[in-house]
């Protein structure tokens, strides 16, 4: 028999919850992202080698309506994209934190054992 792996059958639940503003905590509404200087020619940005780098991201900021700005984080950055919330770009916004409730972990392994036909 082989002997289970560490983490096998752990149960983690994750929720989406929506970014920030990072100048004042409020829901972010906008998603600035910067390129490093140069990008296309610069071997360490993500817009390397690439024709279209609006899409691409070496940085990002997400602001609330009243704090946004296209101010580079630092002088090594120049500004490339800013997304709005949308349906559209929902995906952008929201973010992944893990739930630390190991009695609901629990009670959703409880219900898939049983589901499956396990034993409790």
């Amino acid at each position: 028999m082989t002997e289970k792996l560490k983490g096998e059958g752990e149960i983690t639940i994750v929720q989406k919850v929506r970014r920030t503003c990072e100048e004042c905590g409020e829901p972010a509404v906008k998603r600035a992202t910067f390129l490093l200087l140069n990008a296309r020619t610069n071997p360490k940005s993500s817009g390397y080698r690439k024709d279209d780098i609006s899409w691409c991201s070496d940085d990002e900021i997400f602001y609330c309506l009243d704090c946004y700005t296209t101010t580079p984080p630092d002088d090594d950055y120049s500004w490339c994209s800013t997304f709005e919330v949308s349906d559209r770009f929902a995906h952008m916004f929201l973010k992944k934190e893990t739930v630390d409730n190991p009695v609901l972990c629990e009670s959703i392994a409880r219900t898939l054992r049983r589901d499956a036909g396990m034993p409790d």
